[in-house]
């Protein structure tokens, strides 16, 4: 599994990349590539953020969560793992203003009654990578996990993800706002029945928050893109749904130069009843969740997906995803420019 940790690597950096990159720009050209990790075992990347210099990479390995330190050449200048004897990984990873690193995820542990039990996690740690403070929210009775995490425009951090019942089925998208030091301030959760789920968060001017995933609850289909805007105090301002009649994934948000958002994602559709086709999709929102334009991505017959998307200094955008043809096990990385 190392493999795909190499790989993830090369293609992050190059899609970072692409955000310096303008109009004018050929295709982005890979700088270095490196391997991070041990032969033979797994790894896993999640996330990489440009640091003061370099980068910070965020993912599991040997089933704790992994935060490797980046030098701008490629070079590891250093890596920690954290967590318990369970499954746990860090999905997120964000600089703080103080200069510090704050990681979301999940941690498991083994209850009294010998159940695993998992609950969303959030650790910061200095340059070092020495831990300052970790909580976990969720409980005992519950599963839960933290995809994204942001830092509040009035202090504190937002983190976003699932929980969901260790008895029955069915999820709901889940913010939590924490102050400095992970104490909860709120905690929202929002879906009805079936699987819903919250993967990405931006802020917005004035401390508002936007919240992108998925719901079963509502819409048109059998899930489908899930837009909702939260003001401070974690109270509803409005909540949108777009997708077809099949499933839709909302994966990733950014705030645009021109004040509007951008959301990254999955559009099925199924031509002629045929077999379930996805492409990626990019959908362009004004702040109170109007469509300014919607495209898909992609070649029938070819499954893609968009996990990422960032705005280019030439006034376009670039997304990263994923290409496979139905049936084949290989999936490849995937890199549009637009």
């Amino acid at each position: 599994m190392q493999r795909s940790t190499c790989f993830w690597i090369a293609f992050l950096l190059a899609f970072a990349l692409v955000a310096g990159a303008g109009a004018e720009a050929g295709d982005p050209v890979v700088i270095w590539n490196q391997t991070y990790g041990e032969p033979d075992a797994y790894e896993a990347a999640y996330a990489v953020i440009p640091g003061e210099t370099g980068f910070f990479l965020a993912g599991e390995a040997a089933r704790d969560a992994w935060i490797i330190r980046i030098a701008p050449d490629g070079s590891e200048e250093w890596n920690r793992t954290y967590g318990g004897t369970e499954a746990d990984a860090a999905h997120a990873i964000i600089r703080t203003s103080s200069g510090n690193h704050l990681f979301a995820g999940n941690l498991t542990y083994v209850t009294d009654e010998a159940q695993a039990d998992t609950d969303a996690w959030l650790m910061e740690i200095d340059p070092s990578g020495r831990e300052i403070w970790n909580r976990t929210y969720g409980g005992a009775d519950v599963n839960a996990s933290a995809a994204a995490v942001i830092e509040a425009e009035s202090g504190g951090y937002v983190f976003a993800g699932s929980i969901a019942p260790l008895e029955g089925s069915g999820s709901a998208a889940w913010v939590v706002r924490v102050n400095e030091t992970g104490g909860e301030v709120w905690n929202r959760t929002f879906g009805g029945v079936g699987n819903n789920t919250a993967n990405a968060l931006t802020g917005l001017p004035g401390g508002d928050i936007v919240v992108v995933g998925s719901t079963e609850s509502s819409g048109a289909g059998m899930a489908d893109v899930w837009v909702i805007r939260l003001d401070e105090s974690g109270s509803e301002i409005w909540n949108r749904t777009f997708g077809s009649p099949d499933a839709d994934f909302g994966r990733a948000v950014i705030n645009t130069s021109d004040g509007n958002l951008l959301i990254a994602g999955t559009f099925t559709e199924r031509p002629d009843n045929s077999t379930a086709d996805t492409d990626a999709l990019l959908i362009k929102l004004t702040p109170e969740g109007d469509i300014i334009w919607n495209w898909i991505y992609g070649d029938f017959g070819v499954n893609e997906t968009a996990t990422a998307v960032i705005e280019t200094t030439d006034g376009g955008y670039a997304f990263a995803g994923e290409t496979a043809y139905p049936g084949v096990d290989d999936t490849d990385a995937w890199l549009v420019k637009t």
